[in-house]
Order: structure tokens, then C-alpha cells, then sequence
């Protein structure tokens, strides 16, 4: 058996997650392969309204200066969906809600 070591949380996690969760957002830092798993509802770009239901995306948090491991690659082209890369807490809501930050 292989023993993982604890991953090095980045600096922005921890303002992220408090994002996501203040947003309504419900998150578990799960840590390996990605940080963050999600669940949201999702909002219509058009018709500016969230839509009923909702989807569970894994988030990957990244410092200004971060890169992903090997692994984390492996995982987003398994993956059957997006994985957004996010580096900051207006980023990850975005991504968690499905909505562009042009929207």
C-alpha cells in the first residue's frame, strides 16, 4: 500500500470555498485528484435565472503561480464534464453556477 502525503492547501482555498459556500454553493474539499467537489444550481445566461436541478463539478484551486500535477491532468481528460481551473473566489462562483463572468 502507498501512503499519499497530505496535499499543500493554496493560499486562496480557504477565501474560495468561503465564496462558494456564501454564494449557496455546497462544497467538500476533497483534495486529491482536484480541491473541490460541488454541487450548484445552475443559472440561464438568458433567461437570468437559475434553472431547476442542479450538477456536481469538481473544481481545481490554483495559486496565481500554481500548475497542475500530472494526476490532476489525468483526471480532467477522464472527466465526462468540465473541471474548471479557478484562482480566485468570483472565478469559482461563476464556475460552480455556470455562469461566464461576462454574463
Amino acid at each position: 500500500m502507498t501512503l499519499r502525503r497530505a496535499a499543500k492547501r493554496d493560499v486562496n482555498e480557504a477565501e474560495i470555498v468561503k465564496a462558494l459556500k456564501d454564494a449557496g454553493v455546497q462544497v467538500e474539499v476533497i483534495g486529491f485528484p482536484v480541491d473541490l467537489l460541488t454541487w450548484a444550481r445552475m443559472f440561464c445566461p438568458h433567461c437570468k435565472a437559475e434553472i431547476e436541478g442542479g450538477r456536481v463539478l469538481p473544481i481545481e484551486v490554483k495559486a496565481e503561480d500554481g500548475r497542475l500535477t500530472k494526476a490532476q491532468i489525468e483526471f480532467m481528460a477522464r472527466w465526462p464534464g468540465p473541471v474548471p481551473v479557478v484562482r480566485g473566489p468570483v472565478e469559482a462562483v461563476n464556475a460552480a453556477i455556470g455562469r461566464n463572468s461576462t454574463d
